[in-house]
């Protein structure tokens, strides 16, 4: 392995050092409501001054937006490395949908980051830039809406379906219910005695049973 050069070296610890920023802020998030955690707040927990903080990101809403970011890809790193294993468009969709709900298990925390992001920001976004930012990320993810044309293609799914717009159907069903769930599972659980988890199961049974290809279309195939 070759020694890093200077600049690879400062580049090294300047992305560390910004881990550490968003990582310190992420629990500050969770402690308490998003617009209640202050620069000042994020400098103590990380344990530098606010002028070296500033040197990183020129405001909180920048630090905000890089964890949504980081948050979504992990996330959405699981469920690709997950839908890979996948054969058919059948076999991809019951896969992306049962990792969603594994990330709704073993990544609450996040889910529930994602929940706080999109109840902060749910009138305008702080700047044009973050704004473009956020929304080329996003326009990045294409999984479900390709795992939906494959099984269309595979006569998986009904050949009628509008791919796009059953793409957008599930992906934002599918996170509001464990952004809800990650967020107040608890108090769901308790006050309608059922598991969130048994209605997430449920919805994968009802997306399934909307895409499925009618017998008469199999017929006719």
């Amino acid at each position: 392995m070759t020694d890093m050069t200077w600049e690879e070296s400062i580049n090294h610890h300047r992305n560390n050092r910004k881990e550490e920023i968003m990582d310190a802020a992420f629990q500050l998030f969770l402690e308490k409501e998003m617009p209640q955690v202050t620069m000042k707040d994020i400098s103590a927990k990380v344990g530098i001054s606010r002028v070296t903080l500033y040197k990183y990101y020129s405001d909180i809403h920048e630090i905000i937006f890089d964890f949504q970011i980081k948050a979504l890809r992990e996330i959405y790193d699981f469920v690709q490395q997950k839908v890979n294993l996948g054969v058919n468009g059948t076999e991809k969709l019951n896969i992306f949908l049962k990792a969603f709900i594994e990330v709704y298990r073993e990544k609450a925390d996040l889910i529930a980051f994602t929940g706080f992001f999109d109840n902060y920001y749910q009138k305008i976004y702080p700047t044009h830039e973050l704004e473009e930012k956020y929304k080329n990320f996003l326009g990045e993810n294409t999984l479900l809406l390709n795992i939906l044309k494959e099984g269309v293609k595979d006569h998986s799914f009904s050949s009628d379906i509008n791919i796009n717009m059953t793409a957008e159907l599930i992906s934002h069903t599918m996170t509001a219910m464990i952004q809800r769930f990650a967020i107040r599972g608890h108090l769901i659980s308790k006050m309608r005695n059922i598991d969130p988890e048994d209605l997430l199961i449920e919805l994968t049974v009802v997306i399934n049973r909307y895409l499925c290809i009618s017998k008469q279309e199999n017929n006719e195939i």
